[in-house]
């Protein structure tokens, strides 16, 4: 069965209205409410690629046992967060047994990843094989319609890439996420790896 897994990373969830405020206002989520919206507008858009979506809770270590090469500090203290490799390492260990056939990572906070030089935040959201993650603190919206349907677009993105689709104009594919829908031959491509 094509099982998309959803895994949330348990951490207080926050979403922040403005990152650059030096006290930053908090809106409230329901994780399971919005993971399920989310998990069956995936399912929507993906059109039959995935038969079902399945959501998992993953808790996140305290700070004693974090690497500092894990977990990146920042300036902002509401932009820390965990490094792109820790995250895609902890969510490949939750998947040995292959039981999801792609994952989705939902982070609450700001993923950053490894340059040759430093610690960079990700945009919205990043891919791995057959893994994709998102933050919702960079996809921040007030109102949680829209905060579902702009992270329902980033998680359609990120995983069409885990299908090997790269960025074009047309579609969900594009690189500002500016239509909410996979194009034609990007759901043929879908399919054909799907059914192989």
């Amino acid at each position: 069965m094509r099982t998309l897994g959803v895994f949330l990373f348990e951490t207080k969830i926050k979403i922040f209205e403005n990152v650059l405020q030096d006290e930053p206002k908090e809106i409230d989520i329901n994780p399971a409410n919005f993971l399920e919206k989310l998990g069956a507008e995936v399912l929507r858009k993906f059109e039959g690629v995935f038969e079902k979506s399945e959501i998992v809770y993953v808790p996140t270590p305290g700070w004693d046992c974090i690497s500092h090469e894990d977990f990146h500090i920042d300036v902002f203290p509401y932009r820390s967060g965990f490094t792109e490799d820790y995250l895609i390492k902890t969510l490949r260990r939750k998947n040995e047994n292959r039981q999801y056939y792609r994952i989705l990572g939902v982070y609450p906070g700001t993923i950053w990843f490894k340059t040759n030089y430093d610690l960079v935040p990700h945009i919205n959201g990043t891919s791995e094989s057959d893994i994709a993650i998102i933050s919702l603190q960079t996809i921040f919206e007030n109102d949680n319609d829209k905060l579902l349907n702009d992270s329902s677009n980033v998680v359609s993105h990120e995983l069409g890439h885990t299908f090997g689709l790269s960025h074009h104009g047309d579609c969900v594919m594009s690189q500002g996420n500016k239509k909410p829908l996979f194009c034609h031959k990007c759901l043929i491509k879908l399919h054909k790896i799907a059914d192989s």
